[in-house]
C-alpha cells in the first residue's frame, strides 16, 4: 500500500502519551497560521486559531490524544501528504478533528483533477486531484462536511491507489472513525467513492458519491452505524461491509457482498448479502434471509420526512440488540439525529422512534429533565395544532389539561421509557374565542381556547357555525369591521351563532364608529358614509351579554345598533344598549333582532324621532331608561317590560304586563299594564285600556336596583300568566326577569321586568318570628297561602338551610301536613323519618351535614311549616 506508507512517513508524531488531551483551533475565516493555535479567537502576541488544517496538524505540541477544533467555515487551502496520495488533512495518529459548529456549515473540500489534465477521466479524477481527509490509526473525524475528494484516475477497478475519493483510513482495523459527518459528492476512480479503510462511520449522510467501477459508491469494506444513506446513482452504497441500524434511501441499491443487521431498505438490495432483522420494501436480489427479515410496505412501515418511524411503525422495537454491538472507542447509543438509541428495545432503521418527539401540530410540548431516578418529564398544551388538544394519554393514564394546576403536567420515568404520548383531539369544535387585548388576541390564532384567542369580532366569526357559541372576554370591540357595499358592522354573527360575552355587559363593548369627520352629509350625530354598525345577527343567532354602543347609520338609514335577517328568530339578550344613532328610525333597532332582558337608554332616530330603541321588534322582559325627546318603542310588542323615564313610552305598540313610569305617546294597547302619567287621549289616537290596566302612582310600583318591585307593590303577583310568553328557541329565558333571577315566585308573575323575591317571606313562615330559616331556592308554585307555613303541590321543591344560635337542644323538629291524598316520605340520609299523628317529625341531628329531603305525591299539598331545634348545619331539600 504505496499511498498510506507515504503517508505515515510523512507524519511526525509524538513519542510520549499524556494523560490529559490538550486543545488546539482552527479557523478558516478568522485564523492566521501565524497563530500558535492555542485560541479559538485572537489574543496578545501570537495567541489565536490556525487558519488551514494543514497549519493545525503541524502544530509542535500536537500529539495523541489532543483535539482540533474546527470552526465554521470553507477548509479549502493548503495540502498535506505526499504526491500522488494528497490530502486536504492529514490527522495524526489518536488526534481528534471536530467541527465545534455544525456539520452543514463546516466544509472540508477536496479537489478534481486539472481541467487540462490528459489522464483526467468522466468523474474529475486524475492528475491534479485533491482527496479531502486522511486518518491514521485511532484518529477521528466528527462534525464535518466532507465533499469534493476525488483520487488518480485508476489503472483498474483493483487499483488501490484510486480508492476511497473523500476520505481514506490507515487500516480498517486501525480504530479510526467518521462520525457525525456529510459525505457527499466524492469521486474514486476505483472503488469507495467517498470511503475507504476507516474502521467505521457512524451517524453518517452518505449522498451523491461515485466511483468508477460502481463497486461501493459510497464506502468500500469497513462497518457502518446508524447511517442514513441517500443517493447512490447508478450503483449501491456499500461493497463488503458491515451494517448495522442505517437506512437506505433515494437512489442506488443498498449494499453487495456484506452483512446487513437492523436495517430499513427503501431501496433494492445489491445482492449475495447476509441480511438479520432488517425491513424491506423491494424484493431481495439473491441474499441470504436470515433472522426475521421482513418484507413490508411503506404505509406499515410509516416513517416521517426525517426517515424516522411514526407511531404503529413495523420498525418500532423490531430490531435485534444482539446484532447491535459498536465499538468502545466511539459513542454509539445515540441514533442518526443525536437522541437515545434504544428507547424500550433498539428499532430498525438509523432512527429509534421516540414517544417525546412532537411536532408543534401534536399540539403538546414537552421538556425532559435528569433526575435522581430517571428523568422529570413535563407536558403542557401549545395552540398550534389544526384542532384544539384537550389532553392526551400516557400508557394506560389519560390526563387532561383543564384538569392541571397551572395546564402542566409532570411525572418522573426511568431513563428512555418507551410510551406514548397520543394526544386527545376535539374532533368537532363547537366553542371559540375571542379577546380585544393586543398582548393576547391575534387573528392568526386558532381561536379554539381562550389562551389562543382571536382578536377582532369579525374575525373569529370566520370560525364559528351553526350551533357555535364565540365567547368574547370583556374589553372593547372596535377594530375590524364587515362591509356588504352599503352598510359597515362591526361584526355579522352567522345563521345559528351565538356571540356571548364571558364577563359582564358593562365592561364587554362592542362599540360601532361615526361616519369620520368632513364626510359629506355627516350629520351632526355622526351618521353618514362609512359610519359602522355594532352588530347584524343572522337567522337563529343571538347575541349575549354585550353593551352594545356608537352604532351609526349611513344617511337614511334605519336601526343604529342591531340588524337582522328577520325580526323573529334572532336574538340580542342581557345586553345594554345605549347611545346609537339611526339617520332616519329606530335609533337602536329597526325590525329585529328580538331583545330579551336588556336596558336601553340614549338611544337616537335623528331625522324622524320615530322608535328612539326601536321600530317593529318584540321585546321581553327590557328595561327603558331616558330616551332624548321621544317614545322608545313604535309598532312593537312589549311583554313584561319597566320604561323608567325621563321621556316617553311607546306609540302604536301592543304592551302586555308592563310598567310605565313615564309618558306614553297613544294608540296603544294596554293589557295588564300601570301606568303613572296622563295616557294621550287626543282624536284619533286613544290607547286601547285592557285587563285590568290601571293608572297607580309611582310609589305604589316602586323598585329596587335591580328593577324588581319592592315589597307592598302592586305589581307583585299582578301579573297575567297568559301574557307570559317567550319565543319557543329561548324556553330557558322564560324562567328569569331582567335581573336573571327567578320569573315567578308564589304561583304568579308580576308586572314589569323584574320579579319580587319571595325566599325571605318563605322563610319567615317556616321560622315564623325568625330568620334562621334561609330558603335558598323555590320552584315558581310555592306559595304563602297558610298562616304558619308554606305550600307545595306535586312537584315542586324546597331548598332550606338552617341557622342555629344555640346548643341547648340537640333535638330537632318541622311538621308536614297533608291535605289531600298525597303522600310525604322524609328521610334523614338513609334513614326513613316517621312523623306523629299531628304531622311531626323529629330527629336527633348528627356532627357535620345533616340532609333532610322532604317529596310528595299525588293529589293535594303538602304544609311545611314549623322548624324548631338546632339544625346544625342541616340543609333541607323538600320536594
Amino acid at each position: 500500500m504505496k499511498t498510506k506508507a507515504a503517508v505515515l512517513l510523512a507524519v511526525a508524531l509524538a513519542a510520549t502519551a499524556r494523560l490529559f488531551a490538550t486543545e488546539y483551533y482552527v479557523d478558516a475565516e478568522n485564523g492566521n497560521d501565524a497563530y500558535d493555535g492555542s485560541s479559538a479567537t485572537r489574543g496578545e502576541g501570537d495567541v489565536g486559531p490556525k487558519e488551514t488544517l494543514a497549519g493545525a496538524m503541524a502544530i509542535s505540541g500536537l500529539t495523541s490524544g489532543d483535539i482540533v477544533y474546527a470552526a465554521e467555515g470553507y477548509y479549502t487551502n493548503k495540502v498535506m501528504g505526499t504526491a500522488p496520495a494528497l490530502y486536504r488533512v492529514v490527522v495524526p495518529r489518536s488526534v481528534k478533528l471536530i467541527a465545534s459548529g455544525r456539520a452543514d456549515r463546516t466544509f472540508i473540500v477536496g479537489k478534481a483533477a486539472d481541467d487540462d489534465a490528459e489522464d483526467r477521466d468522466s468523474l474529475g479524477n486524475g492528475t491534479g486531484f485533491l482527496r479531502c481527509v486522511y486518518l491514521n490509526n485511532g484518529a477521528q473525524l466528527i462534525g464535518f462536511t466532507v465533499t469534493g475528494g476525488h483520487t488518480p484516475k485508476s489503472a483498474s477497478d483493483k487499483d488501490e491507489n484510486a480508492y476511497g475519493g473523500g476520505i481514506v483510513g490507515a487500516s480498517a482495523s486501525g480504530l479510526s472513525y467518521v462520525m457525525d459527518c456529510i459525505i457527499s459528492n466524492n469521486m474514486a476512480g476505483a472503488r469507495g467513492g467517498a470511503v475507504y479503510g476507516i474502521s467505521a462511520a457512524v451517524r453518517c449522510v452518505f449522498s451523491g458519491n461515485s466511483c468508477g467501477s460502481r463497486i461501493a459508491n459510497s464506502m468500500l469494506g469497513s462497518k457502518a452505524y446508524n447511517c442514513l444513506c441517500k443517493d447512490a446513482g447508478n450503483s449501491y452504497h456499500f461493497y463488503s461491509s458491515t451494517i448495522y441500524n442505517c437506512t437506505f434511501a433515494g437512489s442506488g441499491t443498498s449494499i453487495r457482498n456484506g452483512s446487513a443487521y437492523n436495517c430499513i431498505c427503501l431501496v433494492k438490495d445489491g445482492g449475495q448479502n447476509a441480511t438479520f432483522n432488517n425491513c424491506y420494501l423491494v424484493d431481495l436480489t439473491a441474499s441470504a434471509i436470515t433472522n426475521n427479515c421482513v418484507m413490508t410496505t411503506a404505509a406499515k412501515l410509516a416513517l416521517d420526512g426525517n426517515y424516522r418511524p411514526k407511531p404503529g411503525s413495523v420498525a418500532i422495537d423490531a430490531g435485534n440488540p444482539i446484532h447491535y454491538n459498536p465499538p468502545a472507542a466511539v459513542d454509539a447509543t445515540l441514533d442518526f439525529s443525536g437522541g437515545a438509541r434504544v428507547i424500550g428495545n433498539i428499532d430498525v432503521g438509523a432512527l429509534e422512534y421516540d414517544w417525546r418527539v412532537l411536532t408543534p401540530a401534536d399540539g403538546i410540548e414537552y421538556s425532559i429533565a435528569t433526575v435522581e431516578g430517571g428523568e422529570r418529564l413535563s407536558v403542557r398544551r401549545n395552540f398550534t395544532s389544526e384542532k384544539l388538544v384537550t389532553g392526551f394519554t400516557y400508557g394506560s393514564d389519560t390526563v387532561m389539561f383543564d384538569d392541571l394546576a397551572g395546564g402542566v403536567w409532570e411525572t418522573t420515568v426511568p431513563a428512555a421509557t418507551n410510551f406514548t404520548l397520543q394526544p386527545i383531539i376535539v374532533t368537532a369544535q363547537h366553542d371559540w374565542y375571542v379577546n380585544p387585548d393586543p398582548t393576547k388576541g391575534d387573528d392568526t390564532n386558532r381561536g379554539y381556547h381562550p389562551d389562543c384567542p382571536r382578536r377582532t369580532l369579525q374575525g373569529v366569526m370566520e370560525l364559528a357555525q351553526s350551533g357555535d357559541t364565540v365567547h368574547a372576554a370583556p374589553g372593547r370591540y372596535e377594530e375590524g369591521s364587515y362591509s356588504n357595499g352599503v352598510t359597515q358592522y362591526r361584526v355579522v354573527v352567522p345563521n345559528g351563532v351565538t356571540l356571548a360575552a364571558s364577563g359582564r355587559a358593562d365592561e364587554t363593548f362592542i362599540m360601532g364608529a361615526s361616519a369620520p369627520v368632513g364626510t359629506v352629509g355627516r350629520d351632526t350625530y355622526g351618521n353618514g358614509t362609512n359610519s359602522v354598525r355594532c352588530a347584524y345577527l343572522g337567522a337563529g343567532a343571538s347575541l349575549v351579554g354585550f353593551t352594545v354602543t356608537g352604532g351609526r347609520t349611513p344617511n337614511g338609514g334605519n336601526g343604529g345598533a342591531l340588524s337582522s335577517a328577520s325580526a323573529n328568530d334572532s336574538y340580542v339578550i342581557d345586553c345594554i344598549i345605549t347611545n346609537n344613532m339611526a339617520s332616519n328610525r329606530g335609533g337602536a333597532i329597526y325590525g329585529g333582532p328580538t331583545p330579551i332582558r336588556c336596558y336601553f337608554a340614549g338611544n337616537h332616530a335623528v331625522d324622524t324621532h320615530i322608535g328612539q330603541s326601536f321600530v317593529s321588534v318584540q321585546a321581553y322582559n327590557c328595561v327603558f331608561g331616558a330616551t332624548i325627546n321621544s317614545y322608545h318603542a313604535y309598532q312593537s310588542k312589549l311583554y313584561s317590560c319597566t320604561f323608567l323615564g325621563p321621556g316617553t313610552a311607546c306609540r302604536s305598540c301592543d304592551v302586555y304586563n308592563s310598567l310605565l313610569r313615564c309618558d306614553e305617546w297613544g294608540k296603544n294597547n294596554f293589557y295588564r299594564c300601570y301606568y303613572t302619567e296622563n295616557l294621550h287621549l287626543s282624536s284619533g289616537e286613544e290607547n286601547q285600556v285592557l285587563d285590568g290596566t290601571m293608572k297607580v302612582t309611582a310609589s305604589q310600583i316602586a323598585v329596587d336596583e335591580n328593577y324588581r318591585p319592592v315589597a307592598g307593590s302592586l305589581a307583585i303577583d299582578a301579573g297575567s300568566a297568559e301574557y307570559r310568553t317567550m319565543p319557543t328557541a329561548l324556553a330557558a329565558s322564560e324562567k328569569l326577569d331582567f335581573a336573571k333571577g327567578q320569573r315567578i315566585y308564589n304561583g304568579a308573575v308580576d308586572i314589569g321586568a323584574g320579579e319580587f323575591d319571595w325566599r325571605g317571606v318563605f322563610g319567615t313562615k317556616l321560622r315564623p318570628g325568625s330568620a334562621r330559616a334561609q330558603v335558598l331556592s323555590a320552584s315558581e308554585n310555592v306559595t304563602t297561602n297558610v298562616v304558619d307555613g308554606i305550600v307545595l303541590n306535586d312537584g315542586d321543591s324546597v331548598d332550606v338551610a338552617y341557622a342555629v344560635r344555640t346548643l341547648a337542644s340537640r333535638i330537632c323538629t318541622f311538621r308536614a301536613v297533608v291535605t289531600g291524598e298525597g303522600t310525604v316520605t322524609a328521610r334523614l340520609g338513609d334513614e326513613v323519618l316517621v312523623p306523629d299523628a299531628a304531622g311531626l317529625y323529629t330527629y336527633t341531628p348528627v356532627v357535620g351535614d345533616n340532609f333532610i329531603s322532604l317529596s310528595f305525591e299525588g293529589a293535594g299539598s303538602v304544609a311545611v311549616s314549623d322548624f324548631a331545634g338546632p339544625h346544625i348545619g342541616s340543609q333541607f331539600v323538600i320536594r
